[in-house]
């Protein structure tokens, strides 16, 4: 039976300016207006049970106009978009379209094209059309969402009416409780970020499953916590949204941590809702996934390559300089080895040590001047043994060259 009927007035204007008016200057500009009674209707109903109800549609505006009459199935994809399928003839697909379980009954004036009925409206005109929907005797307990809609449309000129042009519609809302054993049964899963973020920007996603039979509205909140749950960051990507039974909802995108420093934190996506535990009784829920990220400001990152990341690059230059170097046969070091400044320092004190041992031999040579030795020999001839080997004082020297070397 009804589980409850709101028969609010809708407020829903479809707009359709004429073309002839907006040529003329200053010409009021027409209006084709559709309104219904009612917006929503709640059912709850056992298997095999019907129930029927009336809604009201007229014409509020100022020009005539046509409305084709038809149900439709709702559904929300997984960006929470509402999809809106006319029922088909397959069998597989009865008992999941709850549209095609409403009759519609139109007034005998209502007109049909390519298989659906159409009302033709005055300004002014109101007309009753009535529904009536059974549930299959083999339906599954849960909530099912249908619409009735009213479209409005012009035949394309020219034409004998075999095309269309839509303009806009409007429907009234069935949901639908079919009574058995609720399944409330809410889950999130996918929730994906990255372990390190760098600056203060992040991508995220998070996936969010109605795996039970019936509808279900929630909150669901993204929170970066520190150290004693202190709260650094929040944002609040749902409220109130609806999922419906057997369907789920994907959320990705980009999380900006703004005023959060360097740190280990934990970010949280919470999804919070009423869970059904009895007949109209509701009890709040919450669920929590976690993922721990550390977040690195960009501005340390930056002094960490200027002050790390630069030297190592020229260490690196560097050591690629030497070895290309090496490998051309080329002396790396600038600085001169042991041995060749060894080497050096003899060259250089050379000079030296020629210069003592001719002095040397003058002294020698002057000493024996005039003087001859017991077999009467001439110091001259002395002179020319004694010049051909080194003497004390050069042997010494010449030694010691020789250890330098």
């Amino acid at each position: 039976m009804t589980r409850s009927v709101r028969t609010r007035v809708v407020a829903a204007l479809v707009l359709a300016g004429l073309a002839a008016a907006l040529t003329l200057p200053g010409a009021a500009l027409a209006e084709r207006t559709i309104a219904l009674n009612t917006g929503t209707f709640d059912l709850a109903l056992s298997p095999s049970q019907q129930a029927s109800d009336l809604i009201m549609v007229a014409n509020n505006g100022d020009e005539p106009l046509k409305a084709l009459v038809y149900t439709a199935d709702v559904a929300i994809d997984e960006e929470g978009n509402q999809t809106y399928d006319r029922p088909d003839a397959k069998p597989e697909n009865y008992l999941s379209s709850p549209a095609s379980w409403i009759r519609l009954k139109v007034p005998d004036s209502t007109k049909i094209i390519a298989n659906t009925p159409y009302l033709e409206f005055e300004p002014g005109d109101e007309y009753p059309v009535e529904f009536e929907l059974v549930v299959p005797n083999n339906a599954s307990p849960g909530d099912y969402n249908a619409v009735v809609f009213f479209e409005m449309f012009d035949f394309n000129e020219g034409t004998e009416g075999a095309t269309t042009q839509v303009q806009g519609r409007i429907g009234a809302r069935i949901d639908l409780r079919v009574v058995g054993d609720v399944i409330d049964d809410l889950q999130m899963s996918d929730f994906e970020a990255r372990t390190l973020v760098i600056g203060d920007m992040t991508p995220f996603s998070v996936r969010v499953i109605n795996a039970g039979n019936i509808d279900k509205k929630y909150s669901l909140n993204l929170r970066l916590v520190g150290a004693g749950e202190t709260e650094k960051w929040s944002q609040l990507l749902e409220e109130n949204a609806n999922v419906y039974a057997k369907r789920d909802r994907y959320y990705d995108g980009g999380l900006k941590f703004d005023g959060v420093g360097l740190g280990r934190y934990t970010l949280r996506a919470e999804l919070d809702y009423n869970k059904e535990v009895g007949e109209a009784t509701l009890a709040p829920e919450q669920i929590v996934v976690e993922r721990s990220v550390w977040v690195i400001p960009l501005w340390l990152v930056i002094l960490v390559i200027i002050f790390v990341g630069l030297p190592l690059l020229y260490l690196t230059y560097r050591l690629s300089v030497r070895r290309v170097r090496k490998s051309a046969g080329i002396e790396t070091d600038s600085r001169p080895s042991r041995a060749s400044r060894k080497s050096r320092s003899a060259r250089r004190g050379e000079p030296d040590a020629r210069r003592l041992a001719r002095e040397a031999r003058q002294e020698r040579t002057s000493r024996g001047t005039g003087v001859q030795d017991a077999r009467g020999t001439e110091p001259d001839s002395m002179d020319v043994s004694d010049e051909a080997r080194p003497g004390e004082g050069q042997t010494e020297l010449w030694a010691d060259l020789d250890e330098e070397e």
